[in-house]
């Protein structure tokens, strides 16, 4: 097309202006671009950056003043299982809360007071079918409303403080294989401790959630490959539809929470033969030991795995 100057310069005009804004435009984006990599990594920088520091000492959130509907910065939280205070009580949250979850769902939350620690317990028994002896509830409940409330909380991680720095002395080891004579009664408190709470005092269990181990448990005593499953289904647990004495179970077993090699064996030698399991079985009863313990540890087992097993064993 065949222009005239009027039109080439009108154009000229029209042109150099698009070419200026594009340029502004260009040098606007580089500029963002360069703010937004700094910022970044400014921001990067600051929110990866630690300071190294002793396990369990980063302090749970404080909130003074807990209300309905408050918002509070949760700020840097654990990746491990932060401890928690060894005092009256603690044994018994060990013992009964861990059976369906961590004590990390204690100790991420900010302390409550007391008629919350109330609600929550109660919520675990009545809701989610949490079976905790009424007098047992009472002093776990006393025992989180003494030590993680607003007002006492900053105390309780002190406490916990020293109790870390502390050196526990060393006890002789308890030997599964040669028990001494009170061997039972010391087997029976680490039963209570990690079993009681789903398989009961008296062995029998809970219908439709826990299989009894009395009349059950000693099936599992004389054949190696049963005692492997036993074991591994204490330490990895066990998931899926199962039947004991023609009886349908669905309850979840979970892991059993950290256990010496040692207190493990003298729980599965209680097992085997209290509530009667020892007179059941045709031989002379085989303890379990440290090291047939020992022996299972380390391994990639999920709870679907050991459930696999039990159906190879044609339980």
């Amino acid at each position: 097309m065949k222009m005239t100057a009027k039109t080439q310069g009108k154009d000229g005009w029209v042109g150099s202006l698009h070419r200026f804004w594009g340029a502004m435009s260009l040098l606007g984006v580089s500029a963002l671009v360069v703010s937004s990599w700094f910022g970044a990594s400014a921001v990067l920088a600051q929110e990866g950056s630690s300071k190294r520091g002793r396990k369990g000492m980063i302090p749970q959130v404080v909130q003074t003043k807990p209300s309905a509907g408050s918002v509070y910065s949760a700020g840097q939280m654990p990746r491990y299982t932060p401890p928690m205070l060894k005092a009256p009580g603690h044994d018994l949250v060990q013992a009964y809360c861990t059976t369906c979850h961590s004590t990390s769902y204690i100790t991420m939350q900010p302390p409550f007071p007391s008629s919350v620690w109330r609600a929550e317990v109660n919520k675990m028994i009545h809701t989610y079918g949490a079976s905790i002896p009424k007098d047992t509830a009472e002093k776990i409940i006393a025992y989180l409303s003494k030590h993680y409330n607003p007002q006492t909380i900053a105390e309780t991680y002190a406490k916990i403080a020293q109790q870390r720095t502390k050196r526990p002395k060393a006890k002789a080891p308890l030997k599964a294989n040669t028990p001494p004579p009170t061997w039972m009664a010391k087997a029976k408190q680490f039963y209570t401790q990690k079993c009681m709470a789903c398989h009961q005092a008296h062995g029998g269990g809970l219908p439709g959630a826990f299989p009894p181990l009395a009349g059950h448990a000693y099936e599992f005593a004389q054949k190696p490959e049963r005692r492997a499953y036993m074991i591994r289904a204490v330490m990895y647990g066990l998931q899926g539809h199962i039947k004991v004495a023609g009886k349908d179970y669905f309850g979840m077993m979970p892991p059993l929470p950290p256990t010496s090699d040692e207190e493990l064996a003298l729980i599965l030698n209680y097992v085997t033969r209290a509530w009667g399991n020892q007179a059941r079985q045709k031989a002379q009863p085989i303890d379990f030991t440290a090291k047939e313990i020992k022996a299972q540890r380390g391994l990639t087992w999920t709870p679907m795995q050991t459930y696999n097993a039990r159906k190879a064993l044609g339980l």
